[in-house]
């Protein structure tokens, strides 16, 4: 009987979640917790069947395991070993952070191509006389600005400000970056369309509202873009991958994750707590049009923001 209830609870939560996620601040800011939420409900079954049912129990491991083993590879991987077109790295600074020395050693050691930084500030803004990144951008009032050692075809512009008391500024640039000469890049029509973003945080409810409308305009704009342009989407969303509003947008756009669907590292941690760095959610992420594989995606190391560096290598399919 308690095996059976568990699994009735388990069920009643997973339904409503994603009922009411849509609609309801409170349920939405569930799914930044999906993982330890479904993690917590698993064990308690286990333990259940374990009581009860040892047969059901061993499935339930099975399970479990399989989980494991797929939850470490990412979620838009592809076969073969094609070589990279394109490596991108999406990073939240942090307002307070103003020491960019760990940074610079990150990326001379990753050396990613292109790059989105978000909560920029005049410390920050410093880079683009980076003579490694000769192309860049700081769009509107700050806040994202993209370095790039592939030049641009269309130059950076303005596609979303808003500005409304501490959250303002400049929230998402759009570029066209030129990957002439890389593998692939015939594809692709020698250059990507790349857009840069950082969505509002959703931790009260008026703003919660604005990151909702915020991605809504964003997906519109890429669902917008001619058929022949391939498209990549990196930023601090402030959304996990399992809410409905982050499915939305994949589901409007056509683009696709570029982490895993089951537990993807967290990429946003409580630093203010002194937390380690596994404790928290993936809201940092890059998405890419269907014509685009990951190769790789990781996760950096703590570079004095409460996020995590995120670098993808992408490939042509």
């Amino acid at each position: 009987m308690i095996l059976i209830l568990l699994i009735a609870l388990a069920a009643a939560t997973a339904y409503t979640i994603e009922t009411l996620a849509p609609t309801v601040w409170e349920v939405d800011l569930l799914t930044f917790a999906t993982p330890p939420i479904a993690a917590a409900l698993l064990v308690l079954i286990v333990l259940a069947a374990i009581r009860q049912r040892p047969t059901i129990a061993l499935v339930l491991v099975a399970g479990l395991i399989g989980s494991a083993i797929v939850t470490a590879s990412p979620g838009n991987t592809g076969s073969g070993e094609p070589r990279p077109l394109v490596r991108v790295m999406t990073f939240n600074v942090l307002l307070s952070n103003t020491d960019t020395a760990e940074f610079r050693a990150y990326v001379e050691s990753v050396q990613p191509d292109v790059i989105i930084l978000q909560e920029v500030r005049p410390s920050w803004a410093k880079l683009r006389t980076w003579e490694a990144y000769p192309y860049s951008d700081l769009g509107g009032s700050g806040d994202v600005m993209v370095l790039s050692r592939l030049p641009f075809t269309a130059p950076p512009k303005n596609v979303y400000d808003f500005s409304n008391g501490s959250i303002d500024g400049l929230k998402a640039i759009r570029m066209e970056v030129s990957v002439a000469g890389r593998p692939g890049a015939e594809a692709v029509g020698g250059a990507l369309v790349v857009y840069g973003l950082h969505a509002p945080t959703p931790r009260i409810e008026p703003w919660w509202r604005q990151r909702n409308a915020f991605l809504t305009a964003i997906g519109d704009l890429v669902a917008a873009e001619p058929a022949d342009k391939t498209v990549v989407v990196g930023g601090d969303w402030n959304t996990p991958i399992w809410s409905p509003f982050f499915r939305g947008f994949l589901d409007k756009t056509g683009l696709q994750v570029t982490s895993s669907w089951i537990w993807p590292a967290a990429t946003r941690y409580f630093r203010e707590l002194d937390m380690p760095t596994f404790v928290g959610a993936a809201v940092d992420h890059i998405v890419v049009s269907p014509k685009l594989v990951a190769l790789r995606h990781a996760v950096g190391p703590d570079l004095g923001s409460d996020h995590l560096p995120v670098t993808v290598d992408l490939a042509v399919r």
